[in-house]
C-alpha cells in the first residue's frame, strides 16, 4: 500500500512539473496583471463596490454585498477598446491600431418576492457574474530595409555547425532550420559538399506582423443572505469562481529582395 501511494505522489510531482514548465516568464508577466474591472458603475467608482454592496459585479470580490440587493436585477457592461503601437526598426517608425468591441461584465441576480420563512435571516439570493480580468489583444507591425542579416542566417548558422547529412538538413530541426533547407532558402552544393544561404549579406525588406489575442476571464456564482440582529444586520455571502483563459499568438515574417540583390530569390513569409 506505501509502495502505491510513493508512486502515485511521484506521479503528481511528475504532472506538476511538466504544467509548470510549459509557463514562462512572458506568461507569468501577461497573465500576473489582472483588474476585476466590473460594471460601469463599479469602475466609476474605483472598484470599491465590493465594500459598498449592492451591486452585482461585487460577487468577484465580496459576496457577502449581494445581500444589500433588494430586487432582481440584471447589468450589462459593453466596452470599445481601441489598441495603438508604435515600433522603431532599423530607423523606421511604424504605427499600428485594432479597435475592438467586448464585454467587460455581465451580472444577474435572483431575489424572491415572497416574505422570509427563516426567522431572522432573509430570503437567500443568488447571482451570477461574467467578468474580464485582462484583456490580451494586441497587434504590433514591424517593418524596416535590412543591409546586413536575414533571418536565413540564422537557419544556416545551425545548419552548417549541427548537420552533416542530407538526412539531417530535412529532419533535425524541423520547425525552423530544416523548413529554410526543404524550401531552398539554404540549399547544399553537390561539387564542393557544402551548404549556402540564398540571401547573401542581407539586403532586404523585412516586415514582421504579431498579432494577439485572448482574454482571461473568470465566471462566478454566489449565495447571500442577511441576519437582522436587534441592533445590527450581518451580511454573510460565499461564491465559486471560475477563471477561463484564451490566448493565441501569431507572427508572421516576411522577407523581400526589393534591390534584387541575391540570385533565385524574391521573397520568403
Amino acid at each position: 500500500m506505501i509502495k502505491q501511494l510513493v508512486s502515485i505522489f511521484t506521479l503528481g510531482l511528475l504532472i506538476n512539473t511538466t504544467n509548470l514548465i510549459a509557463q514562462s516568464d512572458v506568461d507569468a508577466l501577461r497573465l500576473g496583471m489582472q483588474y476585476s474591472n466590473g460594471s460601469a458603475r463599479n469602475m466609476g467608482l474605483g472598484n470599491t463596490m465590493g465594500s459598498i454592496g449592492g451591486e452585482l459585479s461585487s460577487i468577484h470580490t465580496n459576496p457577502a454585498a449581494l445581500g444589500r440587493i433588494t430586487s432582481s436585477e440584471v447589468s450589462l457592461t459593453p466596452v470599445v477598446s481601441i489598441f495603438n503601437s508604435n515600433s522603431n526598426y532599423i530607423g523606421k517608425i511604424t504605427e499600428d491600431s485594432k479597435l475592438k468591441f467586448g464585454v467587460y461584465n455581465f451580472s444577474a441576480a435572483m431575489v424572491s418576492k415572497y416574505v422570509s420563512n427563516y426567522g431572522k435571516w432573509s430570503t437567500p439570493k443568488v447571482g451570477f457574474s461574467f467578468n474580464n480580468l485582462a484583456n490580451l489583444n494586441q497587434n504590433f507591425y514591424i517593418s524596416g530595409f535590412n543591409q546586413h542579416n536575414s533571418l536565413v542566417d540564422k537557419y544556416f548558422e545551425l545548419l552548417d555547425e549541427h548537420a552533416s547529412t542530407t538526412n539531417d538538413l530535412e529532419n533535425m530541426f524541423p520547425f525552423n532550420a530544416s523548413l529554410a533547407y526543404n524550401t531552398d532558402l539554404v540549399y547544399f552544393d553537390t561539387t564542393d559538399h557544402r551548404i549556402y544561404s540564398a540571401i547573401n549579406n542581407g539586403n532586404v525588406q523585412q516586415d514582421i506582423v504579431i498579432q494577439r489575442k485572448g482574454n482571461l476571464n473568470e465566471m462566478a456564482i454566489a449565495v447571500a443572505s442577511t441576519y437582522s440582529g436587534e441592533k445590527r444586520k450581518i451580511h454573510i455571502g460565499a461564491t465559486i469562481g471560475v477563471p477561463t483563459l484564451n490566448f493565441t499568438e501569431s507572427t508572421i515574417h516576411k522577407e523581400t529582395d526589393t534591390p534584387d540583390s541575391s540570385y533565385n530569390f524574391n521573397f520568403f513569409k
